[in-house]
């Protein structure tokens, strides 16, 4: 009786956890202005969004973007309670082509096709708002140089005058990558490999490769 007291009480928490109870009462409490943009960035890059989403007034987002690891997205199964009702509808207007891009992002197979991919693989079924950017984690590859770009470009193109809310989580450094001028993808590749062998910590690791990088 007591370990299954205890197992609920863990698995009561960890949900509590997962919802991002602070992050969501930051939202909810601040004056947000409109229009307002949101960036995440991150292995939990969804999860934070999809909070995000739900505790800002959905007519205030211009944008939404989420860069996460390959496989990091649920793929259209959660939805937000304002978009929920039409997640039906949607669905039937869903491009075959957009089904056959998510077929072909199966994260065994990405590391091989991601020369091919595009910068933006596809909006989110629940909310065409949101756009949805995968890239490998720990090791950079085309697509972070890809999505990285894509990024870039649509900050430079947010007026002045609107709000911008960037939300980052661990995995950041790999799938937010741009080399700096003189150097290649395959220098970042190999500083990550020996970084990952040597033993040192993340900060020492991130001092290390902000040598290389732009970002």
């Amino acid at each position: 009786m007591t370990r299954d007291i205890l197992q609920a009480a863990l698995s009561r928490s960890l949900r509590q956890f997962t919802r991002y109870p602070r992050l969501r009462k930051e939202l909810q409490d601040r004056e947000a202005k409109a229009p307002l943009h949101i960036l995440a960035i991150g292995k939990a890059a969804w999860q934070m969004a999809s909070v995000a989403l739900t505790a800002l007034a959905p007519d205030m987002i211009e944008s939404c973007i989420v860069l996460t690891k390959y496989g990091f997205y649920p793929g259209g199964n959660w939805a937000p309670p304002h978009v929920e009702s039409n997640r039906r509808s949607q669905k039937k207007q869903v491009n075959p082509s957009l089904m056959q891009t998510r077929r072909l992002i199966h994260p065994t197979k990405m590391l091989r096709i991601s020369a091919r991919t595009p910068a933006i693989l596809a909006g989110d079924l629940c909310n065409p708002k949101c756009q949805i950017l995968e890239a490998s984690h720990p090791i950079p590859d085309q697509n972070s140089i890809r999505h990285t770009t894509a990024i870039l470009t649509h900050l430079h193109g947010i007026p002045e005058d609107h709000e911008l809310i960037i939300l980052l989580s661990g995995g950041t450094s790999a799938l937010f990558e741009l080399p700096a001028p003189g150097c290649t993808l395959e220098d970042i590749i190999g500083l990550n490999r020996l970084l990952l062998g040597s033993g040192l910590d993340i900060r020492q690791m991130n001092q290390r490769r902000s040598e290389i990088s732009q970002v």
